[in-house]
């Protein structure tokens, strides 16, 4: 964990983040000792709930299965790991919004 908290912006922006388990991105996520700007880890959540969305969206249509996957069931387990505050406003006013409105 220590190569991890050391390279955080660099682990969190590989794209075979988005393939681990849900429990260890949360625990990556939740480290107080990841080096991380609070943009790079939402980025990281957004991208990794993202792909498991359309992970389960597949598995519910192959299985015939008419669960509703919503994106907001998804990444409920990670907004509490992301200081909102941190991250610059603009920022926030236009990426934010633009991707969470856009699930």
């Amino acid at each position: 964990m220590e190569f991890i908290d050391r390279n955080g912006d660099e682990v969190l922006s590989l794209q075979s983040f988005s393939i681990l388990p849900k429990h260890v991105v949360q625990l990556i996520i939740s480290r107080e000792s990841l080096a991380v700007t609070e943009v790079n880890k939402f980025v990281a959540v957004y991208n990794w709930s993202k792909a498991q969305y359309e992970r389960e969206q597949c598995m519910a249509l192959q299985s015939c299965d008419q669960k509703v996957v919503k994106m907001s069931d998804v990444v409920e387990g990670f907004l509490d790991y992301i200081q909102f505050h941190k991250i610059p406003i603009p920022y926030l006013m236009n990426q934010v919004r633009q991707k969470w409105s856009s699930t």
